[in-house]
């Protein structure tokens, strides 16, 4: 069967596809977005099961110096220490239509290299991202330090260039989820609340299984619960469910594996 691995990567601020005949094709810097412009540092991406439309995030941690606990800008100064300046201006979320519904180039051609365009810029860390089952969601997580966030857009106005209703359709943070996340009641707090809302996917259910401060959460974005929360200690980063109800857990130096009942 054939077979492609989609990938963003940052420091070269470039999202790519590697098919079965070991070709690498860039998908960055194309139209809407000028060759001149380059991206801050794609992050996180999935593919849509339907139209092979590919969704990925682009914060600006590529541009970031590493080990800051305040993030972008010093404690004590409030100078910026980013290593490099963002062309763009903002840190987005995009859409990229490869034409697999039969659509080609202006120019009549399919060369692997299709429009780019913004989904939304209004997020200050966009960073892990993922389709509800149905795939007619895609939910996006912030990462902003102290604030974790997911906030969810209807996949249907960004098929239709002219569609005006290009908003977030929904919310979720500690607040509306009525839950202190990172840690518990029952346990004495982890130092440092290590971790942000990272990488996260969601299950057969519907429930969104998400890495947050000092480990990962299960939570029902319909009734905006809680259901559980694992908690590692640790700086956690992105899950993938594996086979008879696995799911493989990764963070700061290590990879957990844990097994979920699948009734």
């Amino acid at each position: 069967p054939d077979l492609e691995v989609i990938a963003d990567s940052f420091p070269v601020s470039s999202a790519s596809r590697v098919g079965n005949d070991d070709q690498s094709t860039a998908t960055t810097n194309t139209k809407p977005l000028s060759s001149l412009v380059r991206l801050n540092s794609p992050n996180d991406v999935v593919v849509h099961p339907h139209d092979g439309s590919i969704w990925f995030t682009d914060p600006i941690y590529g541009l970031l110096e590493k080990d800051r606990f305040c993030d972008e800008f010093n404690c004590d100064t409030g100078e910026s220490y980013l290593d490099g300046k963002s062309e763009i201006g903002w840190q987005g979320v995009y859409r990229i239509d490869r034409g697999e519904d039969g659509r080609k180039d202006d120019d009549g051609s399919d060369n692997g290299r299709h429009a780019i365009d913004l989904v939304t810029k209004y997020h200050r860390r966009p960073n892990g991202l993922a389709l509800t089952p149905d795939a007619k969601r895609l939910w996006v997580a912030d990462s902003t330090i102290g604030s974790p966030s997911w906030t969810a857009y209807n996949v249907t106005p960004y098929l239709d260039s002219t569609s005006t209703t290009r908003k977030a359709s929904d919310f979720l943070n500690p607040a509306l989820l009525g839950s202190t996340l990172g840690r518990t009641e029952d346990l004495p707090p982890f130092t440092g609340g290590e971790g942000l809302s990272d990488g996260f996917k969601f299950d057969e259910q519907g429930y969104l299984w998400t890495s947050i401060p000092n480990g990962f959460a299960v939570i029902d974005t319909v009734k905006r619960e809680v259901i559980c929360q694992i908690l590692l200690g640790v700086n956690t980063s992105n899950l993938a469910f594996g086979t008879n109800g696995d799911v493989w857990l990764t963070g700061k130096a290590g990879i957990w594996k844990i097994t979920r009942r699948i009734e």
